[in-house]
């Protein structure tokens, strides 16, 4: 698992025939990136945490969390968090 240690936040438009293009970005050649589209926004638009949520709720990608042999810890096991400490 690699951990991200920076986002690039830009715009784009699509083009006529559907392409985008991203000019400009502080990347190496051939750098392997994970892009999300969220279309619709407009320039100084936001997307509120419960949008985010919801949006997560609803994406098949976390669909095998729902499976019960995936629940292997319970509320017993660790130590618990103690931000005061």
């Amino acid at each position: 698992m690699t951990t991200v240690t920076n986002a690039i936040r830009t715009t784009s438009r699509v083009s006529k025939s559907g392409g985008i293009t991203l000019t400009e970005l502080p990347l190496e050649a051939d750098t392997l990136v994970e892009i999300i589209i969220i279309p619709g926004l407009q320039a100084g638009d936001e997307i509120s945490e419960e949008e985010w949520m919801r949006a997560a709720a609803r994406n098949p990608v976390f669909a095998d969390w729902a499976d019960p042999e995936e629940d292997i810890y319970s509320l017993d096991e660790g130590v618990p968090f103690d931000e005061h400490r």
